[in-house]
């Protein structure tokens, strides 16, 4: 907060149990908010509440996102290309969750080792 006086009341559901998924995709994410005050949280998570803000203080509020649909091991390696490209995704997670390895600098597709690693990841399931 710039400035003192502010109140923040907030009322958020599905902070407990993330959206479901179907046909073998993931989970999808919890709402979350946090309240930082000097860099430590004094408010993380919670249904309801209804706090004053202090100067300084930070407030984060992660909305969750949707469960999948479809295992993420058949995703077109191509779209998980882009979605790190586009910075929706890390290069750590385009290998854990979507079996994609790319090179850190170039970040083209290894395709042999996107294949070893679906088969391993495959596997396993």
């Amino acid at each position: 907060m710039l400035a003192e006086g502010a109140e923040l009341v907030c009322s958020i559901n599905r902070i407990s149990y993330p959206p479901w998924a179907v046909d073998g995709g993931l989970e999808g994410s919890c709402n979350h908010i946090v309240v930082l005050r000097n860099e430590k949280p004094i408010c993380d998570g919670g249904r309801a509440f209804n706090m004053r803000l202090l100067k300084g203080d930070i407030v984060s509020i992660r909305s969750g996102g949707g469960g999948g649909w479809g295992s993420p091991l058949e995703r077109d390696p191509k779209l998980v290309q882009l979605d790190v490209k586009n910075r929706y995704i890390s290069l750590e997670l385009a290998s854990e969750v979507y079996g994609v390895v790319l090179d850190p600098v170039a970040l083209e597709i290894n395709w042999t080792a996107t294949e070893e690693l679906r088969r391993m990841r495959e596997a396993r399931r």
